[in-house]
C-alpha cells in the first residue's frame, strides 16, 4: 500500500513538473474597426504601428517601431490600393537602423479609391507585419 502511494505521488509530482515547464505564449484581444484582432507578445518588439491618413489627393503613410533593446531594425512600408477584390501595392519604401526606435513617414499622390498601409517590421530575428485601417479618397 505504501509503495503504491509513493508511485501515485511521484506521478503527480512529475505531471505537475511537466505542466509548469511548458512554455506559454501570451496574447491580448483588441478590437479594430469592430473586428477582433489578436495581438501577440513579442520577444524583441515592444510596439509597432502603421497609419494612413488622406487629405485631398495626398496619402500620408506612417510606420513606427520600438524594440526592447538596441538591435537591427528594418521597416518595409507599402501603400496598397484595393482593386478587383485584392490589395495591390502602388508604392514601397524601406528604411533601417540599429537602435531601439525607428519611424518612417512618406507622402504619395493618389486617385480615387480605397487604400491601406501594410508594413513589415524586422527587429533582430523577429518579423511582424501590420496593416493600417483602410481609408477612402
Amino acid at each position: 500500500m505504501y509503495q503504491r502511494m509513493k508511485m501515485l505521488l511521484g506521478g503527480l509530482i512529475l505531471s505537475m513538473g511537466l505542466v509548469v515547464a511548458t512554455p506559454v505564449s501570451y496574447a491580448a484581444e483588441t478590437q479594430v474597426n469592430g473586428e477582433e484582432d489578436i495581438e501577440l507578445a513579442y520577444v524583441n518588439v515592444s510596439k509597432c504601428d502603421c497609419n494612413l491618413s488622406i487629405s485631398g489627393k495626398e496619402a500620408t503613410c506612417k510606420s513606427s517601431v520600438n524594440s526592447k533593446s538596441s538591435q537591427s531594425i528594418k521597416v518595409t512600408m507599402k501603400l496598397q490600393k484595393y482593386l478587383s477584390g485584392e490589395w495591390k501595392t502602388l508604392k514601397e519604401w524601406t528604411g533601417s537602423t540599429t537602435g531601439k526606435t525607428y519611424s518612417l513617414s512618406k507622402n504619395y499622390t493618389i486617385a480615387t479609391g480605397t487604400y491601406r498601409v501594410r508594413t513589415t517590421f524586422k527587429v533582430g530575428n523577429e518579423t511582424v507585419t501590420k496593416n493600417s485601417s483602410s481609408a477612402k479618397r
